[in-house]
């Protein structure tokens, strides 16, 4: 992916972050471990999205999510399953190479994400 080049994936509605990671106590040991909601959306994932190779750099991600009901929802909630659903498919190395992300949560529709990825352009400064 060059400079000014995109890519574009149109991906199910991700599961609740409340439904995505699930925590556990056995004897005096606590484990997080992915549902199998969360199993599931990284499965749909992985299989809509064809690379070839990894995203090397720095990145911007842009998201457009459509809400499958009327519920109300908090923009924030869906992200973390997705990026982390994108890592698992192996678009890119780890989602910290995510710089720029913009979220916008549309009206109810069918229920979606579309995402959008490009190389960060802008300076990184404290």
């Amino acid at each position: 992916m060059g400079a000014g080049d995109s890519l574009v994936f149109a991906l199910p509605y991700p599961p609740s972050i409340n439904t995505y990671w699930k925590h556990r106590v056995i004897g005096k040991r606590a484990s997080v471990y992915i549902t199998a909601q969360g199993v599931e959306f990284r499965k749909q994932v992985k299989a809509l999205i064809s690379v070839q190779d990894q995203l090397i750099g720095l990145l911007h991600v842009s998201i457009r999510l459509t809400p499958p009901d009327k519920r109300v929802r908090d923009i924030d909630n869906p992200i973390k399953a997705l990026l982390d659903a994108l890592t698992h498919a192996g678009l890119w190395q780890d989602d910290s190479q995510v710089k720029r992300l913009y979220v916008e949560m549309l009206g109810k529709g069918q229920g979606g994400a579309l995402v959008t990825v490009q190389q960060y352009q802008g300076e990184l400064q404290c």
